[in-house]
């Protein structure tokens, strides 16, 4: 019952931000309460959509309506974070289930190193190949681009002849706009190419964020977004990363309800940066590795509910 009578509040607001001058030509259909269990969670899907429809229809001023979903969005981590949406530590000796991990590019194998299991994959290139996160997202969008049926064979052709070496593996996995993604890794201490991962959206992965681990480089992480089939490089660490010890890592990416993103490498905050993006939920998760050897320990993947 306060669930529909907040949501009557807001239509009343909606309704108040509108010139009564245009009221009567705005194509806008009335919401239609549903039946509610009066929790939080119920009354934020629902004030979200009633946003949605009035961005559609333009029923109301669009800086009232920005500032309506900024409220919401404050309110969605206190009652629905976190939803676990993936973990996997390779036990089990096997990435085909449990959950599913497909491999699109290269060879990927659970393998025993150090004391536990590790999803690794090893990739032989040329020293000479430079490192970009421009190229780690031509790798991504080559390889998903394929695996997604988007590209004709003509042009399959042509990425993969311009394409380096590398593996790439991923699972589907819906993953919401706000997350947490904690990777634990080790590298095999070759220092050249470069190792992505992020999650990917769209039929051409051109809604997709990845974080890019680049041994040897001047900026040693940098965190890009993917959209219009290019690779916008919103943040890097300051100076080099030096995972090459021979040591696990722990590397903790985390997105808020504003679109700030912060990277902690062990512990310490390396990366930060803000991209409000769309609010729509991400499809899988991958991972690219173009260069040298490295071995995943364990993927967590946390987030709020839809």
């Amino acid at each position: 019952m306060k669930s529909t009578l907040a949501l009557g509040a807001v239509a009343g607001m909606l309704l108040l931000a509108t010139p009564a001058a245009r009221a009567a030509d705005i194509p806008y259909a009335p919401w239609q309460a549903q039946a509610q269990t009066g929790t939080m969670s119920e009354l934020l899907k629902n004030l979200r959509s009633l946003v949605d429809n009035a961005e559609r229809s333009k029923a109301a001023n669009p800086l009232f309506l920005k500032d309506l979903r900024a409220l919401a969005d404050q309110y969605g981590p206190i009652v629905g974070w976190p939803v676990k949406l993936l973990y996997d530590d390779f036990q089990d000796g096997d990435y085909t289930s449990n959950p599913p991990w497909t491999v699109v590019a290269g060879q990927w194998n659970v393998d025993r190193v150090g004391t536990s299991n590790a999803l690794f994959s090893q990739v032989c290139r040329p020293n000479a190949f430079s490192n970009s996160s421009n190229k780690a997202a031509d790798s991504l969008l080559g390889d998903l681009g394929a695996t997604l049926n988007q590209q004709n064979d003509q042009q399959d052709n042509q990425n993969e002849q311009m394409q380096p070496p590398r593996a790439t593996i991923l699972t589907p996995v819906a993953i919401s706009d706000q997350f947490s993604i904690k990777l634990v890794m080790i590298s095999g201490g070759e220092r050249i190419g470069q190792f992505n991962f992020g999650p990917y959206a769209g039929k051409r992965a051109d809604n997709s964020y990845q974080l890019t681990y680049a041994p040897g480089a001047a900026r040693g992480l940098y965190l890009s977004r993917i959209s219009d089939r290019q690779a916008q490089v919103l943040a890097t660490s300051v100076g080099s990363v030096d995972m090459e010890d021979g040591k696990s890592h722990v590397i903790e990416w985390n997105r808020g309800p504003d679109g700030k993103m912060t990277v902690a490498l062990d512990g310490k905050l390396t990366v930060q940066a803000t991209d409000v993006g769309s609010h729509k939920p991400f499809a899988g998760f991958v991972m690219v590795n173009t260069g040298a050897s490295y071995g995943v320990r364990s993927v967590a993947i946390n987030g709020v509910k839809q």
